[in-house]
């Protein structure tokens, strides 16, 4: 993965390329298109994690995007397990996120 700064967007690299998994400069009404999915933005706001104010994209799909998180449905799609606990799909949710040995996310319990 890497994540270009000034652009605001997440890419992921494999055997066939660079493809764009998060774009964080998305505006309301804006249209996305990735690789793995697509929808719309109906909602950005921001949420507070850490002390800290991280962009947030609420999906007309129902997908949910937060800067510096990821798709809290899981890094690539809705039915994707990792890092997601629960049996439907639809009632799962993300326990933490670390960046290097730093967690930078959990859940309030």
């Amino acid at each position: 993965m890497r994540e270009d700064i000034d652009s605001q967007k997440v890419y992921y690299y494999d055997y066939r390329g660079k493809k764009l998994l998060y774009d964080f400069s998305l505006r309301n009404g804006d249209v996305i298109s990735t690789w793995y999915a697509s929808g719309i933005a109906e909602n950005v706001d921001s949420v507070t994690i850490e002390t800290k104010l991280h962009k947030r994209i609420l999906f007309t799909n129902g997908v949910t995007w937060i800067e510096g998180v990821g798709d809290l449905n899981g890094p690539v799609s809705k039915t994707m397990p990792f890092p997601l606990c629960g049996i439907e799909p639809t009632k799962r949710t993300l326990l933490c996120v670390f960046n290097n040995s730093n967690l930078i996310y959990k859940p309030i319990q």
